[in-house]
């Protein structure tokens, strides 16, 4: 069979699968696509071919996954099918020089697929063929040496499994996996052998033990390892119905053998449940896991380069990630394993893998791939809510269906969320960190995974951006601003209000969810970080050796240098005073007056700033001058507080942030009221610009083009860059209503941020001063950068706490029964307590420390995505002004007991207002009526004593150490003289009812701060 029209096959219909192409599909997935569905124990199976073959091949390879992709971009499409019908090679060279223009890559790839419909191959006959002579025959049992073969049990598309009797040194049962195929190079047979001495090195309770490798008489490859009799992990689980608390705690012994087989630097590389057996054992249920990637790393080894080259596809379908679905071989690492892991994970809790209903919908292998790589699950416990079986499954988990979503969300949430990043390099960075918030979830505390400096963001909040985001797609308003990712909504027309309308009808009409997920920037990992090892799946191509890549950690000492201050990077800023202007808000113009004076860089951030303060550079487009990219909103935000940290900065009261909105206008504007800086006409863009038809698809070195009138940089275009202010559409333009407003910051939360200015890939028209961009916070791409706005110190300070609205109650000193059930013990104070009568305010925090942290934006709103050493050093500040130094007031955080006792304000019951659940509604703001956001202060009922918050809104930090309760009575107690974590207490607007009682614990790293966490103060007088 000879096929001749290669391109053309693989684009029809748009699914990149043509009809001779397809049996090569069904070959390389071991099932017919069509019952995809029907395999509910063995998972399909994805490995490759052979690319080393015939050129044919590999050209053909090449075109179609380039860069680890495995479609082509619709353009290249378009490109080809119309170049294609041009006769003479004169007529198509002709064509594809106008349409490509300068885009050389392009063109390339243009050319290529051209070239590959001209070639005649028939690689894949011969392959299939091959391999069909020799595989294992369906009626023979294989003959090894050293074993008696027993009946076959298991059986999947690339080995089959027998029961096996080992004869010497002695007798033993073992499982026999033998590789279908013989086909192996002599190298490779001696490279197997070295893969599976080491794994064979593996010593782990929940990992079977690998006996031996060898060659079968016929020369097919066999592992001889521990028989593991048990059942697949999500059968044993259903089978048992084992509850969400007994499924998570075998679910951490899978991770504690993969935890051991990472420190060993092996990668798995094909987690799925039938890979993890459970065996009943007198001790209870033992957990195994089963095949190392023995056929995967075996069929990537015959090429004699890598053990695995870039473009294969290998994994299960279903489980694998999106790095190995997009074939990025380099890619496929321990993270590749932890989302694996986030797989089986979301399936033990609700019995649905994750994406299901959109994997019942694809038809084709690349529709599967594209699920893989680009679609955002849902939350796990919006998933189930949702399901038809919902009651069921919860009935086999020994609960009700509202009880098992609360039992999942937001913690569990959090965690699968996580785990299932889209970007490798936004997982958990290890297993370890994975079991660490599993372990403080059964604990009962908050997860670090659900309140940590490494989670910024809500998994709702990013679902709801994605689909946000994705309905701007379809509206005529949105024009790309990064590249085919972003979307955005123009302001500044008054020629707009028909197309809006138009838009919101197409918005409320989309119901999809293909959004990348978010990237939360790995500040500070959690102890027990595994260090960087060499891979099992890095070797010599000529010795088979394993070598080590080198790595550097972003806090790595090797990777950042030590700065004194903004200065030390050569950064400039241009101050701006204050005055009054015409802008857009809300889609509609609004006279807007900025009250306070700022310093805005004159430059984009570049990549050598930013690499030189975080110790990395995202960027796509390198150049140390050119304008750092691919950094996310929290980045951003993170760049900001470590510039602000610096201890020149720190001791000349420096505040380092994000540009408002309202502030980047303006100083783009430079004063005028045209479309852009320099006036209205599109023709002279060129000169202050890098947009689309004059960057070459590639970001330049800042300050390379003309300065407005204000002398700043690449406003109109480079980078995008994000701002300070809340997007959210309905939000935004109910908050602004074309009244003249000071100082305006956005709404108080929404799913997006605010980005302004063109970029490299953005049109003429979307380069104008009042062009707004709703961006997705937790994303980064390849033109998004940012600059920085300056607060300069030092800070004009309140003169006492009483000039902040600062209030406290006087609580009498007394005795009282601190925790509950048998943690329960007494209490005295000695002395009267003051305490704050309300959490800490965004106003007041912002008035003292110059800055405002928050997430949720709102002057009234307590103060939140704080530290403990940020709610210390608010204290100590506080303390240090003059009229409170004069009075010997020194003030800080409560202790945990004097926390509690404020709280129960007399009482012995679960809530300072009695058990009635019922009642929690009045007092609190909690998950269910909270809105996924803090709120005023005061806005819910005070306790007894008169104070508010103490149940919901944000949790708060306290003085102490975390520590176990003493068993007797004591008086004044102070905590722990020493520890790793500070106690939180009260819950927040994200939790359960039960983390609101008056005797519910938290602890976190005092270096932790998140939306979830504020403080509130205690006052120690003279007197």
């Amino acid at each position: 069979m000879r096929h001749r029209s290669w391109a053309r096959e693989w684009l029809a219909n748009g699914q990149h699968l043509g009809r001779q192409s397809r049996s090569w599909t069904a070959f390389t997935t071991g099932i017919n696509l069509q019952n995809i569905h029907s395999q509910p124990v063995e998972p399909t199976r994805i490995f490759s071919y052979n690319t080393s073959t015939k050129n044919g091949c590999r050209r053909h390879f090449e075109t179609f996954h380039n860069g680890g992709s495995l479609d082509t971009t619709e353009d290249e499409e378009s490109i080809f099918r119309r170049a294609i019908k041009l006769k003479s090679l004169a007529a198509r060279t002709a064509f594809i020089n106008e349409v490509c223009g300068e885009d050389t890559a392009q063109t390339k790839r243009v050319v290529k697929l051209l070239t590959a419909d001209a070639t005649d191959w028939s690689q894949f006959d011969n392959f299939v063929n091959e391999h069909t002579t020799q595989d294992i025959a369906q009626s023979t049992k294989p003959t090894v040496k050293n074993y008696q073969i027993g009946e076959e049990i298991g059986r999947g598309s690339t080995a089959i499994v027998f029961s096996a009797e080992q004869l010497k040194p002695f007798s033993r049962t073992v499982a026999l996996k033998i590789i279908r195929t013989n086909h192996l190079a002599s190298e490779t047979r001696q490279r197997f052998r070295l893969e599976q001495d080491t794994l064979a090195k593996l010593n782990h309770v929940n990992i079977a033990t690998i006996y031996h490798a060898g060659l079968t008489d016929a020369g097919n490859p066999y592992v001889a390892m521990e028989l593991v009799k048990g059942l697949p992990l999500t059968t044993y689980c259903r089978r048992h119905e084992l509850n969400i608390k007994e499924r998570l705690k075998l679910f951490v012994s899978l991770c504690d053998g993969i935890e051991y087989a990472h420190r060993s630097g092996i990668v798995h590389r094909d987690l799925k449940p039938a890979n993890i057996l459970v065996s009943e054992t007198l001790q209870g249920p033992r957990l195994k896991v089963i095949d190392f990637g023995i056929a995967k790393q075996l069929l990537a080894f015959d090429d004699g380069v890598e053990l695995t080259q870039e473009s294969q596809i290998m994994g299960t379908l279903h489980y694998m990630s999106p790095e190995q679905a997009a074939g990025a071989s380099s890619k496929v690492r321990f993270p590749s394993d932890i989302f694996a892991l986030g797989v089986i994970l979301h399936e033990l809790l609700i019995d649905r893998i994750p994406l299901a209903a959109e994997f019942k919908s694809a038809s084709t292998l690349e529709e599967h791939l594209k699920c893989i790589r680009d679609t955002v699950p849902k939350p796990v416990s919006d998933t189930f809510a949702a399901l038809p079986d919902a009651v069921e499954i919860a009935r086999k988990r020994g609960t009700t269906a509202d009880s098992l979503r609360d039992e999942i969300a937001p913690e569990l949430d959090h965690i699968v969320s996580r785990m299932l990043e889209k970007q490798y390099s936004r997982r958990y960075p290890n297993v370890t960190a994975v079991k660490d918030d599993l372990g403080d979830y059964l604990a009962g505390m908050p997860t670090a995974g659900s309140q940590s400096r490494n989670k910024f963001t809500l998994e709702r909040m990013r679902y709801a951006a994605a689909i946000m985001s994705t309905a701007c797609l379809l509206a005529t308003v949105v024009a790309s601003l990064f590249g085919n990712s972003h979307f955005r909504a123009e302001v500044g027309k008054t020629q707009r209000p028909s197309r809006l309308a138009k838009s919101k009808k197409l918005a409320s009409e989309a119901s999809v969810d293909h959004v990348e997920r978010s990237k939360l920037p790995e500040l500070k990992p959690r102890a027990g970080d595994i260090p960087p090892i060499p891979l099992v799946t890095s070797h010599s191509p000529l010795t088979g050796e394993k070598q080590t890549d080198p790595q550097i950690t972003p806090d790595s000492p090797l990777s950042i240098q030590l700065l004194e201050s903004a200065a030390s990077l050569e950064m400039e800023f241009k101050p701006i005073q204050p005055g009054t202007f015409t802008g857009w808000l809300g889609n509609k113009p609004t006279e807007i007056t900025l009250t306070r004076p700022f310093s805005l860089g004159v430059h984009e951030v570049t990549q050598d700033q930013y690499e030189r303060l975080m110790g990395i550079n995202p960027s796509r487009f390198k150049g140390a001058n050119k304008p750092v990219t691919n950094v996310s909103w929290f980045d951003a935000f993170e760049f900001c507080r470590k510039l602000s940290a610096l201890p020149a900065e720190k001791a000349a009261g420096n505040i380092y942030r994000l540009p408002t909105a309202a502030e980047w206008e303006y100083a783009c504007r430079a004063g005028t009221k045209t479309d852009y800086s320099f006036g209205d006409a599109h023709s002279d863009l060129a000169t202050y610009a890098w947009y689309k038809s004059k960057s070459n698809a590639t970001t330049h070195s800042v300050g390379s083009k003309q300065a407005n009138a204000w002398g700043l940089y690449d406003m109109h275009g480079n980078a995008s860059e994000w701002t300070r202010d809340w997007h959210e559409s309905s939000a935004w333009r109910a908050h602004y209503t074309g009244s003249a407003v000071s100082d305006p910051s956005g709404p108080v939360f929404g799913p997006g941020r605010v980005v302004r200015g063109g970029s490299i890939f953005s049109q003429a028209e979307h380069c104008r001063s009042a062009i707004e961009v709703i961006g997705v916070p937790s994303k980064s791409f390849d033109d998004g950068g940012f600059r920085v706005a300056l607060t300069a110190g030092p800070l004009k300070l309140p003169e006492s706490a009483d000039a902040l609205g600062m209030k406290f109650e006087q609580l009498p000193a007394g005795t009282f029964n601190m925790g509950h059930g048998d943690t329960q013990h007494e209490v005295t104070f000695s002395k009267p307590i003051n305490m704050g009568v309300h959490e800490v305010t965004q106003q007041q925090y912002q008035r003292i420390m110059g800055y405002n942290p928050s997430i949720f934006n709102a002057k009234d709103n307590p103060v939140d995505n704080v530290s403990w050493e940020d709610a210390v050093e608010f204290c100590q500040r506080l303390s240090a002004l003059t009229a409170e130094q004069t009075a010997g007031n020194v003030y800080r955080l409560p202790t945990e007991a004097e926390w509690e006792y404020a709280c129960r304000a007399g009482t012995t019951t679960a809530y300072s207002f009695g058990d009635d659940l019922t009642q929690l509604d009045n007092y609190a703001w909690y998950r269910k009526n909270s809105g996924g956001t803090s709120h005023p202060i005061g806005s819910k009922q005070p306790n007894d004593w008169g104070l508010h918050d103490l149940h919901g809104n944000l949790w708060e930090w306290c003085q102490n150490y975390t520590g176990p309760y003493t068993s007797s009575a004591i008086t004044d107690p102070a905590g722990p003289p020493t520890g790793s974590s500070r106690v939180i207490r009260g819950g927040s607007w994200g939790r359960l009812p039960i983390s609101c009682q008056s005797a519910h614990r938290g602890r976190l790293d005092p270096s932790v701060f998140n939306q979830y966490l504020g403080f509130r103060v205690c006052l120690t007088t003279s007197e």
